[in-house]
């Protein structure tokens, strides 16, 4: 720094320019001097400045040229970024396109959801009614199944035997037969001449008639569903025999075969246990003739394997001398048999039945030919 001194200051020098060349320069004042080491000091440390810059940009040069390379990088990066950020912009823009129209889809698709909802609610109301109606009609076809089968084992009890017994030959229908029983027997405990008094009783006021056509359910269809068999359909058939109770032969004074050994068989054993106080085995029998023809008649069997043969429709009864009898039972079963020669060709088959008169149930005791069936008379 250049010092001044008060009090020494140079005069100016006011000469004219003309006078200049002839003078002498002025001596540099004493700080002037230091002044020159300032700058040489200056001079210095700018050299140490810039060497050690030097140095230091010979240092640090790579890793500048390093910075450099990832500045550049950086740039190209942001470069791509902006690219992307432009590409994602337009999607953008794409997207809330799209988002609208989603928007507006939606609110369509709520306001049909809307509408379905309520559509549901009136289809599960609907369907309330249909799976009530749907149960109130299964259990009607359940029970529309069930009467047919009963209808069909109903119709079945009015045309053939034996599974007519049930219906003509339980106690309220033995009971009918009480006034008839007293009527014929007198009330006589003497057994045969009873049983004789009852045939001919029958034989006597009992017109054999032959029976009208019955209908019947010949075959029904049925298919299974959920564990049940539902009747789908039947077949509806007649035939020529109507099995009558004793009461109505009684009342009608008539019937067939069926009928009259039905009566026949009822009468009896009213009598056995009301009046005889004692009950016999006795069997209704079916016959089957070799023209293929059926008939029905009592069989009474009797002890050492005889057999008493009753039968009113057919005019046929076991006797000896003009009255009631029993006889072995295998000449007596051919003699039976031959006395249907001429209208029926001889019997080929005989079912025979043990019939329980308090409710109707029956057991099959035996079947077969004549030779097959004689037998269990022993």
């Amino acid at each position: 720094m250049i010092e001044t001194r008060k009090g020494n200051t140079l005069p100016c020098n006011r000469r004219s320019s003309n006078n200049v060349n002839q003078m002498e320069a002025a001596p540099l004042p004493a700080g002037r001097k230091r002044s020159t080491s300032a700058t040489m000091l200056v001079c210095l440390i700018a050299g140490v400045v810039a060497g050690y810059a030097l140095a230091a940009f010979v240092v640090y040069q790579p890793q500048v040229a390093s910075l450099q390379e990832d500045l550049s990088n950086t740039r190209a990066d942001l470069s791509a970024l902006q690219a992307d950020y432009d590409s994602l912009r337009d999607d953008y823009a794409q997207l809330g396109l799209e988002h609208s129209s989603l928007n507006v889809s939606y609110w369509e698709l709520y306001s049909d959801h809307s509408r379905l909802l309520s559509d549901y609610s009136e289809l599960s109301s609907e369907h309330g009614e249909l799976e009530d109606a749907h149960s109130a009609t299964t259990s009607n076809y359940k029970s529309l199944s069930n009467e047919v089968r009963e209808l069909y084992g109903v119709l079945i009890s009015y045309s053939f035997v034996p599974e007519a017994f049930r219906r003509v030959l339980n106690d309220g229908e033995v009971q009918m037969t009480s006034d008839a029983v007293s009527s014929a027997t007198g009330s006589s405990q003497d057994f045969w001449p009873s049983v004789e008094n009852i045939y001919d009783y029958i034989v006597s006021n009992i017109r054999y008639v032959n029976d009208i056509e019955m209908p019947y359910l010949s075959a029904y269809r049925q298919v299974k569903l959920e564990g049940f068999d539902y009747i789908t359909g039947f077949t509806v058939t007649t035939y020529k025999n109507y099995v009558q109770t004793p009461g109505l032969t009684l009342e009608v004074n008539q019937g067939d075969c069926d009928d009259q050994a039905v009566l026949a068989y009822a009468m009896i054993k009213y009598y056995m246990k009301h009046i005889h106080m004692t009950e016999y085995i006795l069997y209704i029998a079916r016959l089957e003739f070799s023209n293929g023809d059926a008939h029905l008649a009592v069989f009474q069997p009797v002890q050492e394997g005889q057999l008493c043969i009753i039968d009113p429709a057919g005019k046929y009864l076991t006797s000896r001398w003009g009255s009631i009898a029993s006889e072995e039972a295998l000449p007596e079963l051919r003699a039976y048999s031959d006395y249907w020669l001429g209208s029926a060709g001889g019997i080929s088959h005989i079912e025979l039945y043990d019939v329980d008169v308090t409710d109707g149930s029956y057991a099959l005791v035996g079947e077969g030919n004549i030779d097959q069936v004689a037998p269990i008379f022993k």
